[in-house]
């Protein structure tokens, strides 16, 4: 694996958790994640092991942080997709 596919999964995973903590301190409910990336920036078995981390490590953990705020809002929490998009077009930019 690179050192850029390593920096970018661990910024990606340090991103997708702040936010899931900082909407659960807001008090926002929070229910499907869908996760979207450039697949130039990932290659596949770093890809693999990024989602293994957000399925079985990030989802159980921000619930059970959830759970000692006191916090509900995480009971419908599910990370749905992880995958690949296209470059996305800005209108009036091409």
């Amino acid at each position: 694996m690179s050192r850029t596919d390593n920096i970018w999964s661990q910024c990606a995973l340090f991103g997708v958790s702040g936010l899931i903590r900082d909407l659960v301190e807001g008090g926002q409910e929070i229910g499907t994640v869908d996760i979207y990336f450039d697949p130039k920036s990932l290659k596949r078995e770093h890809f693999e092991a990024m989602e293994e981390t957000l399925h079985s490590l990030v989802a159980p953990v921000v619930k059970e942080y959830a759970t000692i705020r006191g916090s509900s809002s995480l009971q419908k929490l599910v990370i749905r997709k992880i995958e690949p998009v296209k470059e996305a077009r800005i209108r009036g930019l091409s």
